[in-house]
């Protein structure tokens, strides 16, 4: 259930916390006007599950067709044309090098798609008659890339079904490599393509990492390429370079080391072949072409037949539409055969690809989404570990300041601790400090003194009272759950922030359950239609309601320490500071109690204040598996 909707209550629908006396003040809520708008969505919402369900669908297919992903419907008629022609799965770096992106896995994709590119965007031109002469050759004395386009980066986002699941990244530089036949240095270029994607598989993720560098002449001619594949904990690596007229290649695995020489001619080319031919003669409507190049991942070379359809206005990914050709590629490696399309814009250059049968797709994007996209993997990356306490670990509940003493296991590193808010940092050693943590109760007569243990900050900075694309306070949906919090405790915006800021999180957190840390972050208005969420969701939820109802709100990254006497430990968690006009003071909705411990080590305060969030967490995720705490003093008030 929406979260919003336990908020009003509905005629016919019974709403127990809304109907408290204490609540209503005497005053039936329904003829508040600012709720009468939501009432009525909520109203309609409660009808016919069957027809909400409909218009959901029509709904989403119709959001997603405006960023060019595949309906259902579309998916479902492309899958049915070309069932028979199928392609096998094989490894995500190899795609993303010569084209479309998949998973490398043996076992079936389960795809429960909901919507995306336009029908057309997916389904082949098979009614545009392709001209099926002999196939133009691809002519390869000309370099494939000017000069003036190098140094070139180009970055695309992976799906699978409707979830980003990965990013590639490819680049192009000047390289100068000695030539051991010539005794001479000669002009090359260094193409890399990196790939990252998390597949899941029945509910285990596992992390697939591939490069693959390639050193070329400016026309694409082969001189040595290396790279590796990561699947999970199993690395392979690979190498290989042409002499004496054959491709020499070597895989080292955790095995034997398996290596083949395969003849090797004029027309033969690496990896990105593919690319390379689009690019330096871009293909007609109804042209045929064939490619002959490496794959490293297969170990063979394959054989790519391009079909040349026609240019339409087709969708991309940033939701406009661009005129693109739109191209059928056919791979075939002795057995083994794989199907495609591209669309590539007149220049020759990818825009977005899809493989059919198992719903896989990549799109060409801007550089701050894949670095989202990048940030986002490198959370889902890491493995998130709970930190020991030792000490005298019992006094941490039931004190009001304890010092900590916090190391850092990696002599390479250097601790970083917050001395804000409610903690004080004594440093012992770049990898060593001592942490004074003062719970709540403390804070205010603290801060009241001339000489603050922890720094001061009487002021708020503005950054902190502003909307932003995760704390999204703006939102019309957060303002209401502001107003909605206050009125159900009886306040209203002219009150202290102290009380309104008490009065929110304990709506929230009594409304709002708790999830444990799944590595994900959501905008506050999508918390709020999930109905649940971990210790971020609450922290972005409860700082976008408080800046709706102008209080300034930050958000605060550590470690939290469990109940447990026996063995504490400290997991990752998030919480929130505002600014009560003097000082500023920590509130977590995702706890019980409004009074905090001092049972938390802060690390940061994060913004959020793009759409990239991951890079706020990360310095924090990453330390648990290098983080050493223990108890030195715990001392409470007499």
């Amino acid at each position: 259930m929406h979260f919003l909707s336990t908020l009003t209550p509905i005629h016919g629908i019974s709403v127990p916390w809304l109907s408290l006396p204490w609540l209503n003040h005497g005053v039936p809520i329904l003829h508040r006007p600012c709720l009468a708008l939501l009432v009525l969505l909520i109203s309609m919402q409660s009808g016919c599950e069957q027809k909400q369900s409909n218009d959901k669908a029509v709904a989403k297919a119709s959001m997603l067709r405006e960023i060019g992903l595949p309906t259902d419907d579309s998916i479902k008629r492309f899958n049915e044309t070309t069932r028979s022609e199928t392609a096998n799965t094989t490894s995500t770096t190899n795609s993303s090098i010569s084209g479309p992106t998949s998973p490398s896995s043996s076992d079936p994709i389960d795809i429960e798609s909901s919507g995306s590119f336009t029908d057309r965007s997916i389904e082949p031109t098979a009614r545009i008659e392709v001209n099926r002469a002999k196939p133009k050759a691809d002519e390869r004395e000309e370099p494939w890339l000017s000069s003036d386009r190098i140094p070139r980066t180009q970055w695309e986002i992976q799906y699978e079904g409707n979830e980003p699941v990965g990013y590639i990244r490819r680049s192009v530089e000047l390289s100068r490599v000695a030539d051991p036949a010539q005794n001479s240095k000669e002009s090359t270029l260094r193409i890399e393509a990196e790939s990252r994607v998390f597949i899941t598989r029945k509910g285990k993720t596992t992390e697939q990492r591939t490069q693959v560098i390639a050193i070329e002449r400016p026309n694409g001619e082969l001189l040595r390429l290396e790279g590796s594949i990561q699947n999970g904990t199993n690395k392979t690596r690979f190498q290989g370079s042409i002499r004496d007229g054959n491709l020499r290649f070597e895989s080292i695995g955790e095995g034997r080391p398996v290596g083949i020489t395969i003849p090797w001619t004029e027309k033969d080319r690496g990896p990105f072949a593919i690319e390379q031919s689009l690019m330096r003669s871009p293909m007609k409507e109804k042209e045929i072409r064939e490619v002959r190049y490496f794959d490293p991942i297969q170990m063979r070379m394959v054989d790519a037949r391009l079909e040349a359809l026609e240019f339409l206005e087709t969708p991309i990914y940033d939701g406009t539409t661009e005129r693109l050709l739109e191209i059928q590629s056919t791979s075939r490696s002795e057995e083994t055969e794989r199907r495609a399309i591209l669309w590539v814009d007149a220049a020759g250059e990818s825009h977005k690809s899809y493989l059919p049968g198992i719903d896989y797709r990549s799109f060409r994007c801007d550089p701050k989404t894949a670095r989202l996209r990048s940030a986002q993997a490198d959370v889902e990356g890491v493995t998130i570990k709970d930190v020991p306490v030792f000490g005298d670990t019992p006094q941490i509940h039931t004190s009001t300041q304890v010092t900590y003493r916090v190391e850092l296991r990696s002599i390479d590193s250097k601790l970083s601790v917050s001395n804000r808010t409610s903690q004080a940092v004594r440093a012992i050693n770049p990898r060593t400090s001592e942490v004074t943590v003062y719970g709540s109760s403390e804070i205010a007569s603290i801060s009241q003194e001339a000489t603050r243990p922890f720094e001061s900050e009487p002021n708020a900075d503005p950054s902190t009272l502003i909307s932003t694309p995760i704390i999204s306070s703006s939102n019309p949906q957060i303002q209401l759950l502001g107003r909605l919090l206050l009125e159900a405790q009886g306040l209203s915006m002219s009150d202290s922030k102290s009380a309104k800021a008490n009065a929110i999180r304990d709506g929230i957190s009594k409304r709002l359950p708790v999830m444990p840390f799944d590595k994900s972050v959501r905008l506050a208005e999508k918390v709020l239609v999930a109905g649940k969420g971990h210790s971020v969701d609450h922290s972005i939820v409860l700082a976008a309601a408080l800046r709706a109802t102008q209080i300034p709100a930050r958000i605060a990254i550590g470690f939290l320490a469990n109940q447990s006497a026996a063995r504490p430990m400290m997991a990752f968690h998030a919480w929130v500071e505002y600014h009560d006009g003097e000082r500023w003071i920590p509130i977590d909705s995702s706890r019980e109690s409004s009074e905090l411990k001092p049972d938390r080590i802060k690390f940061n305060e994060v913004a959020f204040d793009s759409l990239n969030p991951y890079d706020d967490l990360l310095p924090t995720l990453r330390l648990a598996s290098n983080l050493e705490v223990s108890v030195v003093q715990a001392s409470a008030k007499p």
